[in-house]
């Protein structure tokens, strides 16, 4: 089922770029990170329906508040985390922290990009237990 791409405060598609790295343990592919339209398991509506009162606390509102606050987590150099090097190879989720909260991304095939994210959920949670293995950057 294809969902729609939503588009971040700045005009772009883009919400931020996964910057690559690899190590003797695991290899993470450079990929851009896009938030979908999504259901009520993933993407802008989840965030909505899930998380949407807990982050209008910190101020966002109005009809673009989810990609307003996605957008924000999604900054360059916000740092990028695994749930566990040890499950790396079986583990599909990043946690990508700031200090206004946490996105989750899963890598997908979107747009064609031979690697892409997308935003599965976001919302404040403190880092508990994520190593960190990479960062977001601005690609463009």
């Amino acid at each position: 089922m294809k969902h729609h791409v939503l588009v971040s405060p700045s005009g772009r598609e883009e919400f931020g770029w996964v910057s690559p790295r690899k190590t003797k343990s695991f290899e993470i592919e450079e990929g851009p990170v896009f938030l979908l339209e999504g259901d009520l398991r993933f993407g802008r509506r989840h965030i909505e329906v899930r998380h949407g009162n807990s982050i209008a606390g910190f101020g966002f509102s109005g009809p673009e508040f989810v990609q307003e606050y996605v957008a924000s987590i999604l900054q360059p150099n916000t740092p990028v985390y695994s749930e566990g090097l040890a499950s790396w190879e079986r583990s599909r989720l990043f946690a990508v922290r700031s200090a206004v909260g946490m996105a989750v991304l899963e890598k997908r095939s979107i747009k064609g990009y031979p690697t892409a994210y997308s935003v599965i959920t976001a919302y404040k949670r403190p880092n508990m237990g994520y190593v960190q293995v990479t960062k977001i950057v601005d690609n463009l």
